[in-house]
């Protein structure tokens, strides 16, 4: 889309009581309006009980794209009593080992000047941003309108810096600890 929202509202309530005595919630929907037209929906809750459940679907004058919950096979069983599978990946661990490992090497081949920052602090700034909007939108009730300009000329996240003779032997250590993990 590379756009960002220029309106958010989110309405939200809190079900779990130990939830709601840190003043947090456990459901959430929050809707993002852009300046195409194009409206995004966000619904988030504390309160699935058949796992963390995670889907994304987009729809568009030129199709669907969809993510659905990942499990360990992916295999279904249909019958005429209905459809059964798998117990979908419960935890961030679980689903996200393969993102982690990546996170990591790329970690540290920032740090040993391999690559360069996937994401920068702009990027930061913009998503932090956006959910101060929705946690505004939620404490009034009413919709938050998002204006960028004083974001939009952040310096750059990432400045070469000199990395040590001493830093770069302790990152190689370092990566080749984490290579055998």
């Amino acid at each position: 889309m590379k756009e960002l929202p220029t309106q958010v509202h989110t309405m939200a309530h809190c079900f779990t009581p130990t939830i709601a005595e840190l003043d947090d919630v456990d459901t959430v929907s929050i809707t993002m309006k852009f300046s195409s037209g194009a409206i995004a929906s966000l619904d988030l809750s504390r309160l699935s009980t058949y796992g963390y459940d995670q889907r994304t679907e987009v729809y568009g004058s030129k199709g669907m794209l969809m993510n659905h919950n990942t499990s360990p096979t992916g295999l279904r069983h249909s019958n005429s009593n209905g459809e059964t599978a798998q117990p979908m990946y419960y935890s961030f661990p679980q689903r996200y080992a393969a993102s982690y490992r990546g996170e990591l090497v790329h970690f540290l081949n920032l740090i040993q000047g391999l690559e360069e920052p996937r994401i920068v602090k702009k990027d930061t700034l913009l998503s932090s941003h956006i959910a101060e909007a929705c946690e505004e939108s939620h404490r009034t009730g009413q919709a938050v309108s998002l204006s960028y300009d004083h974001l939009m000329t952040s310096p750059s996240a990432h400045e070469k810096g000199a990395v040590t003779e001493a830093g770069s032997v302790a990152m190689e250590q370092d990566t080749k600890a984490a290579a055998t993990a």
